[in-house]
């Protein structure tokens, strides 16, 4: 089997809820068939700096949006296409 990697942006969690949700007791959720879902959620972009007493120096500074990798068997389903980025040169995560 052929598999495609892609990477997703939103805005934020809740958006990307909107078209992506597990299945819970109360809900079926909003699931792709053929597809594996990685919620990396946010990155950060610059560590915080913390002295040697825990203080927090700088905080860290997160790269925008709220990041989701998928891996699907086939075509990424139309509700995910408009989130799509290009492939990062350096992706925060990537499938093993």
């Amino acid at each position: 089997m052929n598999y495609t990697d892609h990477y997703l942006k939103f805005t934020d969690e809740a958006e990307m809820l909107t078209v992506y949700q597990l299945p819970t007791d109360e809900s079926e959720g909003i699931t792709y068939p053929g597809c594996s879902v990685d919620v990396v959620g946010m990155i950060v972009h610059t560590p915080a700096e913390i002295d040697e007493d825990g203080n927090v120096i700088t905080e860290a500074v997160f790269s925008e949006g709220w990041h989701v990798n998928v891996r699907s068997e086939g075509e990424l389903p139309e509700a995910l296409k408009p989130f799509e980025i290009p492939s990062p040169e350096t992706p925060a995560r990537v499938w093993l």
